[in-house]
């Protein structure tokens, strides 16, 4: 019986050996899958980060092209703008000074056709040229 008991003994001796060395193998093959697992959580988190600073990057670039063609619209709007206004001038001008003369012609006009029916002192041409107010008929700058 005392074999029998060295059998046993030795059978279990020998199955929690194997059981210890099954758990010891299991226990470092689950520990390489777990340094791989996070070898390549770690790889894809650093190239998640360069192309999430890849594009921060685009996106600053593309907000400083974005100020830059705001600025230049800004600019190009405001020579627009001038030069209008400039133009505006001087058309005002040109029809103020077309407005004096067509006035000077019809005050002329009369002048002559009132002479042979009803002879009256001619008035001065200052006179006359103070009666037109075309200028002020026109929008100025702060109107337009």
């Amino acid at each position: 019986m005392q074999e029998l008991i060295k059998i046993v003994l030795l059978i279990a001796v020998v199955a929690a050996a194997v059981l210890a060395s099954v758990l010891l193998l299991i226990r470092r093959l689950l520990l390489v899958d777990t340094m791989k697992a996070l070898e390549k959580i770690n790889q894809v988190e650093a190239e998640v980060r360069k192309r999430e600073e890849g594009i921060r990057h685009e996106i600053e670039q593309h907000e400083k092209d974005f100020l830059k063609k705001k600025s230049d619209a800004e600019e190009s709007l405001q020579k627009q703008k001038d030069q209008s206004e400039k133009e505006l001038a001087l058309l005002r001008d040109r029809i103020t000074v077309d407005a004096k003369k067509e006035g000077e012609k019809i005050l002329e006009q009369a002048d002559q056709g009132s002479a042979h029916a009803n002879p009256r002192p001619r008035r001065s041409r200052r006179i006359a040229a103070c009666r037109i107010s075309a200028p002020a008929a026109l929008p100025g700058p702060a109107d337009g």
